[in-house]
């Protein structure tokens, strides 16, 4: 019996631990790509988030009750979540009964549009674009508008020349259509102080030198009253079954 009571207070010392390692959730019903943005983001910086799968394709995104205060305000300078993009193909499906040269024109538009910015994002420090083509509309097949397009980046401040940036730009778009004028092409740059958050962490730590060294002790403290959870257990079921085989030889030894 003393055993038993045992277990249970170990148990009861178990549960307060459990609770308070699990990480807080920081955002909920993402879907796989917003929460894949988040994760990958988060981890630029250093800080570990955990994704748990809600069911129809949602997902929560947590990250330890630490670190919850900057990770907001990482996300907002990354301007995460991002909102689900209006495609062009919905507006314009290809199985559309009848399918207009300007929807199959605007298929297109839409697709290099797209093509352009995922481009722009594999430069070094580029947080963000969005580039946006006029869609060939006019009142007659005959008139064919001129084409413009509009570019909007946004990038790590202090890590790329500005005027560099916006003229790299222009050219690329420029360069990707066979009829555009440069001067029909709009290049916004806005840069963002991201590297403030790494100073953030680095100063955190700085300030808590002890914080590693007490992660390590409630992590071993938590270890031990497993290992001690486990070997109670096993050895009060052990005492448990010696118990019943003896009260059934005694059962047998008196029939």
């Amino acid at each position: 019996m003393k055993m038993r009571y045992v277990l249970l207070a170990l148990l009861c010392c178990l549960f307060p631990l459990l609770s308070g390692c699990k990480d807080q959730s920081l955002l909920t019903n993402l879907d796989q790509r917003q929460a894949t943005e988040i994760q990958a983001v988060l981890q630029k910086h250093q800080i570990t988030s955990t994704r748990t799968a809600l069911g129809k394709g949602l997902f929560d995104v947590s990250v330890k009750k630490e670190d919850i205060g900057i990770a907001i305000q990482i996300l907002k300078e990354y301007q995460l979540p991002s909102l689900s993009r209006i495609e062009v193909t919905q507006l314009f499906p290809s199985d559309a009964l009848v399918s207009s040269p300007q929807a199959e024109k605007a298929r297109l538009i839409s697709a290099i549009e797209q093509r352009l910015e995922q481009s722009l994002l594999t430069i070094d420090h580029i947080i963000d674009a969005r580039v946006h083509v006029s869609y060939p509309i006019a009142p007659t097949e005959r008139i064919i508008p001129t084409p413009h397009a509009s570019a909007l980046v946004f990038y790590e401040e202090g890590m790329l020349d500005n005027d560099q940036l916006g003229e790299d730009v222009r050219v690329f778009i420029h360069n990707a259509f066979s009829n555009m004028d440069e001067n029909n092409i709009t290049v916004l740059l806005y840069p963002r102080n991201i590297n403030k958050f790494n100073l953030i962490n680095n100063r955190l730590l700085q300030d808590n030198p002890n914080s590693s060294f007490s992660s390590w002790l409630f992590s071993s403290l938590l270890l031990v009253i497993i290992v001690a959870v486990i070997v109670i257990a096993t050895a009060l079921i052990m005492h448990r079954h010696k118990k019943i085989q003896k009260k059934e030889s005694n059962n047998e030894s008196n029939t």
